[in-house]
């Protein structure tokens, strides 16, 4: 079996940077034409919990990243991870953007369940794992809403989300492969069915939440839970250690040599 050379927490940073470039220059239309009332009814109650996902992450997932970088020595990977929150709440920013000139009030909303998952997990690697499950989850909402939404500018933002969201499950991916590399064979299965479990509940929890909007798209529960199926097994083959040739961590010093060397 060949093996995948894994993409370093140093590039990881410029592909991070290259998508905040790319999201800065993206040509947003005007939100010109206000919305039925029945894409109001269906859309914005839904999007409300979804923008909020995307605009807040606590402060202890940003000082776990810091400690788990400093314990694995690899102080690049850090700043991937800064880049990457940065990245989600850039998309956060606009789907609020977007609900202020259409006239939706972004009333408080209770906790979810993945923002109090964070908040009480100390380990950024769990939390990494609730997070990526996430991210596939939501590539379906966000392609079911672009095809929904009659509205260019939403349209728009939902492409831009798509687009880092599969550099994103790679980043994420590639990074718990690492981790799950010095598990022993027995815990790696039974990690993968008690994370299979998880992400059936979430899956189901997202339809009873958000299954009028699929179902308007044109998706019904069944093709909504065999995409999420495939999803899941995507994912945990980019997860599996077996296909990646890991080598040693590039050290900080190699990184700064390399920004220098840009600089002149």
């Amino acid at each position: 079996m060949n093996l995948t050379i894994p993409t370093t927490s140093f590039e990881w940073v410029t592909i991070f940077y290259e998508n905040a470039q790319v999201n800065a220059a993206c040509d947003r239309p005007r939100v010109n034409a206000p919305l039925s009332e029945r894409e109001r009814e269906i859309i914005c109650r839904s999007l409300l919990v979804w923008q909020r996902e995307e605009s807040s992450v606590s402060s202890q997932v940003r000082s776990s990243a810091w400690k788990y970088a400093v314990a694995i020595g690899d102080p690049a990977f850090r700043s991937a991870v800064e880049l990457y929150i940065r990245e989600e709440q850039r998309h956060g920013a606009a789907l609020g953007k977007w609900l202020d000139e259409v006239g939706i009030s972004r009333a408080t909303l209770n906790p979810s369940v993945s923002r109090l998952a964070r908040a009480f997990t100390p380990s950024y690697v769990v939390w990494t794992t609730f997070r990526v499950y996430r991210e596939t989850i939501a590539e379906m909402y966000y392609a079911a809403l672009k095809r929904l939404t009659s509205c260019p500018r939403l349209k728009v933002e939902c492409a831009q989300i798509l687009a880092n969201s599969e550099t994103q499950i790679q980043f994420h991916g590639e990074h718990l492969a690492r981790v799950r590399g010095s598990f022993p064979r027995w815990a790696g299965g039974l990690l993968r069915v008690g994370e299979a479990a998880v992400y059936a509940a979430a899956s189901v929890g997202i339809w009873i939440g958000h299954g009028e909007l699929f179902r308007e798209a044109g998706i019904s529960f069944f093709d909504f839970i065999r995409e999420a199926a495939q999803r899941f097994c995507r994912l945990q083959r980019l997860m599996n250690p077996e296909r990646y040739d890991f080598g040693p961590i590039a050290n900080y010093e190699q990184w700064r040599i390399r920004l220098e060397e840009v600089r002149i």
